[in-house]
C-alpha cells in the first residue's frame, strides 16, 4: 500500500493503534456507534466527533499540537450549532433508543476510546461530549445539553497550555 493509499484508507491521525499496548477502534466503527438512530444531518453533524477522536495527533504545518487541536474542537463546535439548528425540523425522524444499563456501558466504553490519548485536564470532558452524543437518539435526548458540552470542551481546549500536549 503506498502513502496516499494510507491516507485515504487509513490514516494514522483516526488510528489508536499501540498507543497505549492495545488496539483500540477505528474511529468510522465508533462514529458508527454514536450516530445510529440520527437522520442523515444530523448524524453527519454529530459524525464531525471524528475531529474529537483525532485532536491532539494530527499535526498542521506551522501548528502547535495545542493549536490543532482548538481548530479542531472550534469545528465540532461549529457542527454542533448546525445540528441545534436542524434538531426540531429532523427530531421526530430519529430512531429513538431505550436507555438500558448496556447503553450506559456502550456509552462509556466509546467514550473512553476518545478520551484514553488526550490531556488529563479535558478528559472528562471528552467523555461528557461523547455520552451527551450517544443520549441524542435516548428519550432524554438534548441537543443543548450535548452543544453545552461542546462549549465546555472548547473553553477547556483553549485553556489549555503547549505543556500539556507534549
Amino acid at each position: 500500500m503506498d502513502t496516499n493509499d494510507c491516507m485515504v484508507n487509513h490514516p494514522s491521525h483516526y488510528e489508536k493503534a499501540v498507543a497505549d499496548n492495545r488496539l483500540h477502534p477505528e474511529c468510522i466503527e465508533l462514529l458508527d456507534i454514536i450516530t445510529q438512530g440520527l437522520p442523515g444531518i444530523i448524524a453527519l453533524d454529530i459524525g464531525q466527533l471524528k475531529y474529537l477522536y483525532r485532536f491532539g495527533s494530527k499535526a498542521e504545518e506551522g501548528m502547535t499540537k495545542r493549536e490543532k487541536a482548538i481548530q479542531d474542537v472550534e469545528k465540532i463546535g461549529w457542527y454542533a450549532e448546525d445540528a441545534k439548528k436542524r434538531w426540531l425540523r429532523y427530531s421526530d425522524l430519529i430512531t429513538q433508543k431505550p436507555v438500558t444499563p448496556a447503553t450506559y456501558t456502550t456509552a462509556l466504553l466509546v467514550a473512553e476510546e476518545f478520551a484514553f490519548d488526550k490531556p488529563e485536564p479535558l478528559k472528562n470532558l471528552v467523555r461528557a461530549v461523547i455520552a451527551q452524543a450517544m443520549l441524542l437518539t435516548s428519550k432524554d435526548q438534548d441537543i443543548v445539553k450535548y452543544c453545552d458540552c461542546v462549549d465546555q470542551l472548547i473553553e477547556a481546549v483553549k485553556a489549555t497550555t503547549d505543556d500539556d500536549w507534549n
